[in-house]
């Protein structure tokens, strides 16, 4: 039995080991190069090079760490923690709160702010969004008596409150990880994990993405603690206490996000792998010691659980509850392309009247593409494979370069985090989870090569759980949001197993005191040969190679941070232009350069179109300036099926102050019939564009159109200026460390003892 729990926790590993290594290749050697045109692939010993630096300087601040007492440390990690959210709380006010929501998240904002409006809220049974997507009930509801709070008290700044919820979502569970840590590691390597969140960008950058892969996070961490507490704890009270915790989070972390069964999962099998590994006992007598907390447990989640259930029954129409999505629609949409969100698959779905013809459907379409999967052969399924675990792990680095151009208002954070200099952001963010990944990598080969399960293999099989989960469910770039702090402990436990082996106590074991001297004066002047020839020498060759590419090439932007009126199910539509003869107006305010214009428009498919009517182009688009002069004009018409963004470029109007602009529809001819309707924010609750204003022949909606205002202009990824000042930083620190370790003649030299501490250099 033993040999056989050895094997699955060698295997587990070992897989995950492989899969986190290939998602380490791709973050290095792919991403945001897509957007570059020319040879990009010196820019991947860059990143490895700026990943090798950032990995230094934590590992050295870890041996700082652990050479402090523990109430400096504790000290020392109150400071650093407080300083997160200070900059966390100074993005927000400075830049966050003038953010546009987008997609599910202003889909679920929306509703629950609506609801608090309501004495007796019920989700609305108008708009397709909470008749697709069951999963939100929850959150939505939670989301809504969030409001109602402040309501009550007269604060209205629902997206100011929703970013402080996400917020302590997110804190709440870094300071799980930290107390799992100081709980089996002392505070030194507490401040250590402290300081990695510190330095992770994600805490900081997903703030505005207000939806369950953030709010999962404490949840997910907070199941992983408790469960530490409650096995170190010994005061029966505090046993209770953390039983019915357990339960709590649980039981509502899974109404929040159903993935959250993973690490339960996870953690059920690391107890029993773990059982036979302590102290030998009777099982009726290990159990009988446990049946108290166990009872407390299971009381409390069947109470939280149900009343969860009941609390949706009683806020979510039956009629929705009965019509949402089954999980065959997620498996379906998993199986095309690269497994990414299909739309036309959602409309498939939606078509399907009742819930079990919808399975049905569902599953012939998941045979038919799985016939066609095995006809592409071994090649074809692994290549399928490789493309599902990229669009989940390294595809865009979790959206974040989608998330760059969303920000209404303008300050002077906006360029560097969501404008047109925010390339510096962007490789950070890479070469942050390139080292991430590597230290993942050392974690998985410590727990690989030990003997029995350490502390890192929850989160090991966690991660496992949520690779083999997401091959089968559909892919997202932003669905590895939610396991941000678990590779942050698992890379954690890597740092920990580097420390560790470069201490006294693991060298002395091979040799003498005499050679230990000798030993690590050797490993310390190899060490600065392969940094001088293996990261410096080839990063300064990929630097000069790379640097007439990298700041002269000029490519494609956009700057979607002008206006950006985002798309949700909360919609209505405008038609019949034509028929009626009515003109259509929308009123924006900017005082930004802009050079496009997008219309979110619906094709009409009530009827069949000849191939004539559809080359026709029966609508005029006009856009005014504040005093009613043509800045431009275009005639157009429907361009295809479905719904879509018809843009309409012109010269760059640059206005001097903030100015009104006009965006105006109508149909030109008569006698023709209308072939596209215009798709409005159908939400009266939150005015979403302050200072526009939708009418048709001059009466008001109180709506908005959904639009955007954008800029396009080609420029270049980055300035020389920006290109050789961040080079030169980072060649400096190699190059100093290079030296240090060649010249430093003693093992506890001034510089490494106020960096190691005494600890890892005695």
């Amino acid at each position: 039995m033993e040999l056989c729990k050895n094997i699955f926790r060698k295997l587990t590993a070992g897989l995950t080991l492989l899969m986190v290594g290939y998602v380490f290749y791709r973050s290095a050697t792919d991403m945001y190069f897509c957007y570059l045109s020319g040879s990009t692939r010196h820019i991947s010993y860059i990143l490895i090079a700026a990943a090798f630096v950032l990995a230094a300087v934590l590992l050295l601040f870890g041996g700082r760490c652990l050479s402090l007492s523990d109430r400096k440390a504790s000290r020392g990690t109150v400071f650093l923690f407080g300083l997160m959210v200070l900059i966390q709380f100074a993005l927000i006010f400075i830049a966050f709160r003038h953010y546009l929501p987008w997609a599910d998240s202003l889909s679920v904002i929306n509703e629950a702010i609506s609801m608090s409006a309501s004495s007796s809220p019920r989700i609305s049974s108008a708009g397709r969004y909470f008749e697709m997507y069951g999963n939100n009930y929850f959150f939505t509801i939670v989301l809504c008596y969030f409001f109602k709070f402040f309501r009550f008290f007269g604060l209205t700044s629902y997206w100011t409150e929703a970013l402080f919820l996400n917020t302590l979502a997110m804190d709440l569970g870094v300071l799980f990880c930290i107390l799992t840590v100081r709980k089996l590691y002392g505070p030194g390597k507490g401040m250590l994990l402290c300081f990695l969140c510190l330095l992770n960008p994600l805490l900081y950058v997903f703030i505005p993405f207000v939806y369950t892969n953030t709010i999962s996070i404490p949840f997910t961490m907070g199941i992983f603690c408790t469960a530490v507490l409650l096995s170190r704890e010994r005061r029966p009270h505090f046993q209770f206490f953390y039983a019915a915790l357990e339960a709590f989070l649980i039981a509502v972390g899974f109404q929040i996000r159903v993935t959250t069964i993973i690490p339960v999962i996870a953690l059920g099998i690391f107890f029993l792998l773990n059982f036979s590994f302590k102290e030998k006992q009777q099982p009726a007598e290990r159990i009988s010691k446990k049946l108290p907390h166990l009872l407390v447990f299971a009381s409390v989640f069947l109470l939280l659980f149900f009343g969860c259930q009941t609390l949706i029954r009683n806020h979510v129409p039956q009629e929705l509850r009965e019509a949402n999505f089954p999980v065959t629609h997620w498996v379906m949409m998993g199986l095309q392309g690269n497994g990414g969100y299909f739309s036309p698959d959602e409309d498939f779905t939606y078509s399907i009247p009742e819930k079990a013809d919808k399975v049905q459907a569902n599953l012939e379409e998941i045979r038919f593409r799985l016939e066609a999967l095995k006809d592409l052969g071994p090649s074809g399924i692994r290549d399928f494979i490789f493309g599902k675990i990229t669009t989940t792990w390294a595809s865009e680095m979790d959206g974040l370069y989608l998330e760059t151009g969303r920000m209404q208002a303008y300050n002077p954070l906006q360029k560097y985090l969501f404008g047109f200099k925010n390339d510096l952001l962007l490789y950070y963010y890479q070469f942050f989870k390139v080292m991430l990944y590597f230290f993942c990598m050392v974690g998985l080969l410590r727990e690989l090569f030990s003997r029995q399960p350490t502390g890192a293999y929850p989160y090991i099989l966690t991660l496992f759980g949520f690779f083999l989960f997401y091959l089968i469910w559909e892919a997202n770039c932003r669905y590895a949001i939610c396991l941000t702090l678990v590779l942050c402990m698992l890379a954690f436990h890597g740092m920990e197993g580097m420390l560790e082996a470069w201490s006294s106590d693991c060298i002395n074991r091979f040799f003498t005191p005499e050679k230990t001297v000798r030993f690590r004066l050797l490993a310390r002047r190899f060490s600065g040969i392969l940094m001088a020839a293996g990261v410096l020498l080839p990063c300064l060759y990929a630097m000069y190679r790379q640097f007439p590419a990298y700041t002269q090439t000029f490519i494609p932007k956009v700057d979607y941070s002008v206006i950006t009126v985002g798309r949700s199910y909360h919609e209505n539509a405008v038609g019949n232009l034509l028929e009626t003869g009515s003109i259509l107006t929308q009123t924006f305010t900017t005082d930004h350069t802009f050079s496009e214009v997008g219309i979110y428009c619906s094709y009409n498919g009530s009827r069949e179109w000849s191939e004539d009517q559809k080359s026709e182009q029966p609508y005029r688009f006009r856009l005014l300036g504040p005093d009613g002069t043509v800045l431009a004009e275009e005639l157009f018409g429907a361009e295809g099926s479905g719904k879509y963004y018809k843009l309409f470029g012109f010269e760059a109007v640059t206005p001097s102050g903030p100015t009104e602009y006009t965006i105006e529809l109508s149909g030109i001819g008569s006698g023709i019939s209308d072939c596209l309707n215009f798709i409005y924010f159908d939400f009266d609750t939150y005015d979403y564009i302050s200072g526009a204003e939708l009418c048709i022949d001059g009466q008001s909606l109180h709506r908005d159109l959904i639009f955007l205002v954008d800029y396009s202009y080609n420029g270049p990824y980055t300035t020389p200026a920006r290109y050789m000042a961040a080079s030169t930083i980072l060649i400096l620190f190699l190059l100093g460390l290079s030296v240090l370790l060649l010249t430093e003649k003693r093992p506890r030299g001034k510089f490494f003892s106020s960096l190691f501490g005494p600890k890892l250099l005695q």
